[in-house]
């Protein structure tokens, strides 16, 4: 009896153990995980100390925004922006950025001139990197996340769609009702500009956008010309935002907006209602995209 209770014992201790060791072992990586994630804030870039290095070295070489922003292409309202901090300029420009202020990479990426720096050893020059790739891209994460994000918006406007045309067809509207009043078209439209826009669309546009003064975009069969505005990495993501904004009214807004006026106030619809569509049709798209290409141009 003695040697079996042994084994039993044994037994549950052979069992125990490697329960422990795993609890154990989780701690220790979620620990690390944790760790690794406070240590990367280390390399992203300050951009208020940034934006400071860059306005000093821009008023020791005698320059103005709009001569800075002139050498580089852009508006004096994107040098302003880094100077306050409220953005970084993208990586593209900092080798230009640099020459132009007559420094270094490492002192733009370190914000301090050379006699402010420490020795180049090794482990500088691997946070350095480190901090070069932060400043470089998003994270695998970030990534993923704000993919998913946007394939859900984009499918919550084609169900509404869906559900919109089956509301018409319940209520008594036939294709040619809804051809007639270039509703149908209006709804296609939007769900292909809507397609391109959440799932197609790149986040960032071509670096040679940034050294110089483009008007028009290209992307596979998808063109865009915007006489005024020169697209840039500074207002692209205001556009894009824009654009993704206008075909969510014009897939899910619209219908839902018709329905109502047409049923509510039939008069109302068939005087306003060409109209209407016109004006968000041009308005809605093209003005968002001029007065945010300006402005953050």
């Amino acid at each position: 009896m003695i040697g079996q209770n042994e084994g039993q014992n044994n037994s549950r201790i052979k069992h125990t153990e490697p329960l422990h060791n795993q609890t154990e072992n989780n701690r220790i990586i979620n620990g690390d995980l944790k760790n690794n994630k406070a240590d990367n804030t280390q390399f992203e870039i300050d951009k208020a100390k940034f934006g400071e290095f860059i306005s000093t070295q821009r008023k020791k070489m005698g320059y103005t925004q709009k001569d800075l922003a002139d050498r580089l292409f852009l508006s004096d309202k994107a040098i302003s922006k880094w100077e306050r901090g409220l953005s970084l300029p993208d990586i593209s420009l900092l080798i230009p950025l640099a020459g132009i202020l007559n420094v270094t990479v490492t002192e733009l990426l370190e914000a301090k001139t050379a006699d402010r720096l420490p020795d180049m050893d090794a482990g500088h020059v691997e946070d350095l990197l480190k901090k070069t790739l932060a400043y470089s891209a998003p994270s695998p994460a970030e990534k993923k996340k704000k993919k998913i994000t946007l394939q859900v918006i984009f499918g919550l406007c084609m169900t509404a769609v869906i559900v919109e045309l089956k509301i018409f067809f319940q209520l008594g509207y036939s294709v040619n009702d809804l051809l007639n009043n270039n509703l149908l078209t209006m709804m296609l439209l939007g769900s292909m500009f809507a397609a391109y826009a959440f799932l197609g669309a790149k986040d960032r546009l071509p670096a040679y956008y940034d050294e110089n003064e483009i008007n028009f975009y290209s992307d596979g069969i998808f063109r865009m010309n915007c006489a005024g505005v020169s697209f840039n990495n500074s207002n692209w993501p205001y556009i894009l935002l824009s654009m993704r904004i206008w075909s969510v009214i014009q897939t899910a807004v619209l219908p839902a907006c018709y329905l109502y006026i047409s049923r509510a106030y039939p008069n109302l619809w068939h005087n306003i209602g060409f109209f209407l569509q016109l004006t968000l049709l041009l308005g809605g798209l093209f003005a968002p995209i001029y007065i945010l290409g300006k402005k953050f141009g």
